[in-house]
This record gives structure tokens, sequence and C-alpha cells, in this order.
């Protein structure tokens, strides 16, 4: 991190930062000098020791990472993608991007969009590939209609944390649609499309409303107030 310090604290630009997750877990638990002050040199801190006994350490080391990068950086906006391992539902690596721009959010999750399904599909054929060489027996190859369960359960758990976070940031007060998006964006997995969808969903019901739409406008815009309406 120290030796991160001068690129992040530059302020043109952004960055992006290959995390290794995968090795960085497998050492988290040896106990040794040099390890330590390696993994300390890594984070910045040594509050990664804590994490050691975390029951879910990948999402704690990340958000730890994180965290690291944004105040070393003094970044108003930190997100991850996580990329998987070709043959399991594990965490390979997780890419970390930090900028200064609104609008780097949108355009990072845009590619995300993207990159998760030709990720799925790449997954799917190498797991295929795997089980024809233990088999020895080729397989018939369908095109897969739709992301597979793991993406589509953390997808779900995701959407259901920018909810929680719409309302636990508007309960402050009401907020401009340019100042929420890029806050809620920084939660992996989560498109600009689902948070319109969350916000008119919610307005639906009545739990917020959106201020500054035009009469046959439904989706919200830069300029427009969302505020909530639960006490």
């Amino acid at each position: 991190m120290d030796n991160l310090r001068p690129i992040l604290q530059r302020q043109s630009g952004e960055v992006m930062i290959n995390f290794m997750y995968d090795p960085i877990n497998r050492f988290l638990g040896f106990q040794n000098a040099s390890n330590e002050e390696s993994l300390d040199r890594c984070f910045g801190t040594q509050d990664w020791r804590s994490i050691r006994e975390a029951p879910d350490r990948e999402s704690a080391l990340v958000n730890l990472y994180i965290e690291q990068v944004r105040a070393t950086g003094g970044f108003p906006y930190v997100t991850s993608s996580r990329i998987l391992k070709p043959l399991h539902a594990r965490a390979y690596f997780h890419l970390i991007y930090a900028t200064r721009n609104p609008k780097g959010m949108e355009e990072f999750r845009n590619v995300e969009r993207k990159v998760v399904t030709t990720q799925d599909s790449i997954r799917a054929i190498a797991r295929r590939q795997h089980r024809e060489q233990r088999s020895r027996q080729p397989e018939f190859e369908f095109p897969p209609e739709n992301l597979s369960n793991v993406f589509l359960e953390e997808r779900s758990q995701q959407l259901s944390k920018a909810e929680a976070k719409i309302i636990e940031l508007l309960r402050k007060g009401p907020l401009r649609f340019e100042t929420l998006q890029p806050l809620i964006l920084q939660l992996r997995l989560v498109w600009n499309s689902d948070l319109n969808r969350i916000l008119l969903q919610l307005c639906k019901i009545e739990q917020l409303r959106i201020d500054g739409l035009g009469p046959r406008e439904r989706v919200p815009k830069p300029g427009c107030t969302v505020r909530l309406l639960l006490s």
C-alpha cells in the first residue's frame, strides 16, 4: 500500500488493482513473522489479522482492501468485480476499481454486465471440457440460456443490499439522483437498470418519491430528487 500511495493520491485519473484473493486467502493463516509483515504491507494495516476467523473471509478481506484504497487515495468511489475460478464456484481474484468521477461507476458496471455473461460462458466450457477429459466421452454442447445459479444467487443478494442501502441513505434526507447513483453502484453486480427498477418499485408501493420527472418520464435522471416517504 505504501508503494501504491503516490499513484492513488494523484488527483487525475482512476485506478484498477488486481487483488489476488486466492493466494492471499491461502497464506492468511500462516502465522510466521515474514508472512504477516508481507500482508501488513499489502493491506497497509494489521487489521487483516482479525479476519482470520471471520465467517465470510472473502467479503471481509475485499472490503478491508477497498477501504484502505479509499482512505489512502481519498477516493469517494471504490468498488470491485469478482472473477471466479474456471472449475470452481470460488473467487480467483477481484478487480478493485477506484475513481473520483461518479460517471466512472456507471461505466465500470456497464462493462461488468457484459463481462459476467462472457465469464459464465467460458466457465461452462471449461467445466464441460474437464468432464470430457475425465470421462473420455464427448458431451452435447448447448448454449446457456441464462446466467448460472452462482451468479444469479449472488445477484439476488446484492440487489437486496442495494434496496436496503437506498433506504438507509434516504433516511438521512433526500438525495439528488446523481448523488445516489454512484453510491449504490459501488455494490458488486448492481447495474444502473437495477437501480432504476428498484427506485420505481419503491415508488409504486409509496415508500419513496422522485421529484423532477417530466409528465411522460418514468426513469430517474440527473436533476431528479429522491426522497423517502417512510417515517
